[in-house]
């Protein structure tokens, strides 16, 4: 499925991954073989249009997501840790995301990040309307990114 936003959603997400995490985006012929379970974390936001930015990843990325997020190379970061990098990342990526979406002007209630109960991302999030969908392989597993925004929303990009 190719939504309208995708490119940008991918542009934006493959940078915060890299610069925050260290985790290189791979060409898709390259990805390493699809690990579950995974991990999802969302942020919901509301300003000039209402949504939530949804994030997943394989449980075994989380480990090296935080260390490198932490600096942490010598040791293991404890499982509450590795929650809270993947929480932060979501919550970055959707930071960078909605003033493309929206303009450098517009202002956003940002809610804190969340991990979700859910196993995969869904293909729908009644009454929102998913305006981008993105996989990414990187060196350490694959991830996904979907963002839900409000029927009708304006969107800038």
């Amino acid at each position: 499925m190719s939504n309208r936003h995708d490119p940008l959603l991918d542009r934006v997400a493959t940078a915060t991954f890299e610069s925050m995490a260290f985790l290189l985006r791979l060409p898709e012929e390259e990805a390493p073989p699809e690990a579950r379970p995974r991990v999802v974390a969302g942020v919901e936001f509301a300003g000039p249009f209402r949504g939530e930015l949804l994030a997943s990843v394989s449980w075994s990325m989380l480990p090296a997501l935080s260390a490198n997020m932490l600096g942490m190379m010598e040791e293991m970061p404890a499982e509450e840790q590795q929650y809270d990098a993947l929480k932060e990342l979501v919550n970055v990526v959707c930071g960078n995301l909605l003033p493309e979406l929206a303009g450098h002007e517009a202002v956003f209630d940002v809610q804190a990040p969340a991990i979700l109960s859910l196993q995969e991302l869904p293909e729908s999030r009644e009454p929102l309307e998913c305006v981008g969908r993105v996989r990414m392989a990187l060196d350490e597993g694959m991830a996904e990114l979907v963002l839900f925004v409000e029927s009708g929303a304006a969107l800038a990009a």
